[in-house]
């Protein structure tokens, strides 16, 4: 009887430490997620970047990218304000402090620092997408799409008044 008493005890103890286990994964998995939607994590990409050949090692600049669709990659292109011959794209590994998909954005402001074999570039900034005019909602009537905004419900939709007979005003 004392040895099935030990088995149960192991067992739930075995039990409890899987549970423990499994919650650091997913508070663990959470934060991960949290502090990357925040820009605090690195990601290491292969990206065009345009930049001119005077560009020195040590030096930083101010560049911008427009994010991709439809989830607003936002590493596929940097541009860093290079004019002239001596601008062209080049494919490098860049490591970008930044949200990697910004599709509520239009563009996207970095500061890019060039080192001796790859650039960093760090979120500074960013300008949203534009709000629209949606013409097309037959049940509603237009409604202001975009970034933040929200469609207004059915029951909040303005109705006609019910048909009564007219009635004299003065």
């Amino acid at each position: 009887m004392a040895q099935s008493q030990v088995r149960k005890a192991n067992w739930k103890e075995k039990i409890g430490g899987w549970t423990v286990l499994i919650l650091f994964l997913f508070v663990g998995l959470w934060v991960k997620e949290w502090l990357d939607s925040a820009g605090k994590l690195p990601h290491e990409e292969e990206t065009l970047i345009r930049a001119s050949d005077n560009w020195f090692i040590g030096e930083s600049r101010d560049c911008i990218s427009i994010p991709t669709e439809p989830r607003g990659y936002a590493f596929s292109r940097i541009d860093c304000g290079a004019q002239g011959q001596a601008a062209r794209y080049r494919r490098m590994k860049i490591r970008f402090w930044g949200r990697k998909g910004q599709p509520e954005n239009a563009i996207i402001y970095w500061n890019c620092l060039r080192k001796e074999n790859r650039f960093t570039c760090r979120e500074t900034s960013a300008f949203r997408k534009p709000r629209t005019l949606d013409l097309h909602d037959s049940d509603n009537g237009p409604f202001v799409s975009g970034a933040n905004a929200q469609k207004r419900p059915k029951d909040q939709a303005e109705t006609k008044p019910a048909n009564k007979s007219p009635e004299k005003c003065f």
